[in-house]
């Protein structure tokens, strides 16, 4: 699934201090290729926000904006001496249509550096995916360029030369934010597909739910999320009866703390566990066999992100997804 991450410096404070810091985050990002196994189609460094378009096999965004996030975080603080908090406490997390929208966001992504008035030319710009969109020799091999240019031309050249057209134009005509565009706060694409898409990862609550005061998804949602991907009832669930609790308690652990956030002390009472040592042995045990819950997780993962992502309000009428 294709989903948009932008995340924020705190109080649009900035995320970089010096050009090793942009390097660093890019550093991060390679690993997180590997790490996460995911597909990043656009990256756009700002001073104080990112852009990153990227595809989710494993459904696993909530984990990798996690990572990413904590570990730059811990890097700055360490590096300039700081403490507290580096990013504003939510990311937004839109899924996207590809069909219609993948050409149309890319190219918005690429031109914020010009919007912003740092350069005049999008190539220019040293922070972005873009100049290896149209210059192999600038192009990094952890990012994937041919997942856009192969729809525009089966010859690479003419890819490239087709996609720097595309931008030059939306230059020249400025289009407006394709976030305005967004259906119920979080999807990006056809009435049709947001239709699917919801059906897809059971979502029947208004999109514009909230989590926790404290940026988490609170324990009830995770339990009803998990409960529909696997087809059971929250109560089912939260059965201790032998069949369920050893086949779907791991799951349920595994989501509450690694994806939620959620601690041991918390998720040890709703299992009915006596010991957080037991939390622990549960998430081992479903981490043992986590490949086999692939296309479950995926599921999990984009309905947990889009309660999580972000709050969808507008300030001045800009949408913050921008520049």
């Amino acid at each position: 699934m294709l989903a948009s991450i932008t995340v924020r410096g705190v109080d649009r404070q900035p995320l970089y201090v010096d050009e090793q810091d942009y390097i660093h985050r890019l550093r991060l990002l390679e690993l997180a290729v590997v790490r996460f196994d995911l597909e990043v189609l656009v990256v756009v460094q700002m001073t104080n926000h990112d852009h990153i378009l990227a595809r989710f096999p494993r459904g696993n965004s909530s984990e990798f904006v996690q990572w990413f996030n904590g570990s730059y975080g811990r890097y700055m603080n360490e590096r300039h001496d700081r403490c507290g908090h580096l990013f504003q406490g939510r990311y937004w997390m839109d899924l996207v249509e590809e069909e219609g929208y993948l050409f149309q966001l890319a190219s918005y992504m690429h031109l914020n550096p010009v919007r912003a008035g740092l350069v005049e030319r999008p190539e220019d710009y040293p922070w972005s995916s873009y100049a290896g969109y149209i210059d192999p020799s600038r192009a990094v091999s952890w990012i994937n360029y041919d997942h856009l240019l192969r729809q525009l031309s089966p010859d690479p050249v003419r890819a490239r030369e087709k996609y720097r057209e595309l931008v030059e134009r939306d230059q020249q005509m400025r289009p407006p934010s394709p976030w305005r565009e967004l259906k119920e706060g979080r999807f990006l694409g056809s009435d049709s597909w947001v239709r699917r898409t919801k059906e897809l990862l059971g979502l029947r609550t208004s999109l514009s739910e909230r989590g926790s005061p404290g940026g988490r998804i609170p324990l009830e949602t995770v339990v009803e999320v998990v409960a529909r991907a696997i087809g059971l009832s929250a109560a089912d669930l939260l059965s201790r009866t032998l069949p369920i609790a050893e086949v779907h308690h791991p799951l349920l652990a595994y989501v509450a703390q690694r994806i939620s956030g959620h601690s041991f002390a918390e998720i040890a009472p709703l299992l009915g566990y006596r010991a957080r040592s037991s939390v622990s042995a549960a998430i081992s045990r479903f981490e043992r066999q986590r490949e086999r819950y692939t296309g479950t997780l995926a599921v999990i993962e984009a309905a947990l992100s889009i309660r999580l992502g972000s709050d969808p309000s507008l300030i001045d009428g800009v949408d913050q997804r921008g520049v």
